[in-house]
Formats: structure tokens, C-alpha cells, sequence
């Protein structure tokens, strides 16, 4: 019976504070929401421009080139590594030499330290 008082008393106290917890949660979430949104700027909106534009001067270079350079590790199967005959394989091959040929360009595979 003592026992059981005890228990009823502290779910009594315990209630609330879960309430204030909640609440307070809640209104965190609605804030950080409402700063994120006042956070974007005219600045963020130049400075992806800037990124696109250089992208397009990026892609304009790899055409005229006529290769895209790709930097590789080598030994991180199966992503990349050498086969029994020394040739770089693996699935980040494919995918650089699927880019390559989608941009109608050659791929050129450099390995890294």
C-alpha cells in the first residue's frame, strides 16, 4: 500500500514535466523551422549562380578537351581495384567510363595515394 502511493505520486509529478518537455519540443522544432527559412539570403542565391555558371565552365573544359580526368584510389574493392592483369576495375570504373561516354568524351583514370 506504501508502496503503491509512492508510485502514484510520482506519476503524479512526472506528468507534467513530460508535458513541459513536449511543449518545449515542439516550440523548438516551430523555431528552428522559422530561423531556417529567414536564413536564405540574396547572397546563398548568387552564390549558387556563381557554382552553376562554373559548373557550365567545368563541362565546357572537359568537352574541349575531349577527356574527363577521374582520381581514383585503386584499392578499395569492389568500388576500385586491379584485376590478375594490372587494369583498373571496378564499379566507380563503370560509372566514370559510363559519364565519359554519355559527355562523348574519353575517360582518364588517375590513382591517388
Amino acid at each position: 500500500m506504501y508502496k503503491e502511493n509512492i508510485a502514484k505520486k510520482l506519476i503524479r509529478k512526472i506528468k507534467p514535466v513530460r508535458r513541459m518537455v513536449t511543449a518545449g519540443a515542439i516550440l523548438f522544432l516551430i523555431l528552428t523551422a522559422a530561423l531556417s527559412a529567414c536564413g536564405m539570403s540574396e547572397s546563398s542565391e548568387l552564390a549558387n549562380e556563381s557554382t552553376a555558371s562554373g559548373d557550365a565552365d567545368t563541362l565546357s573544359k572537359i568537352q574541349e578537351e575531349g577527356k574527363i580526368v577521374i582520381a581514383m584510389e585503386g584499392t578499395w574493392s569492389p568500388w576500385t581495384y586491379h584485376d590478375d592483369e594490372g587494369n583498373l576495375v571496378g564499379l566507380d570504373v563503370e560509372v566514370g567510363e559510363g559519364i565519359a561516354k554519355y559527355l562523348g568524351v574519353e575517360a582518364e583514370f588517375v590513382e591517388g595515394e
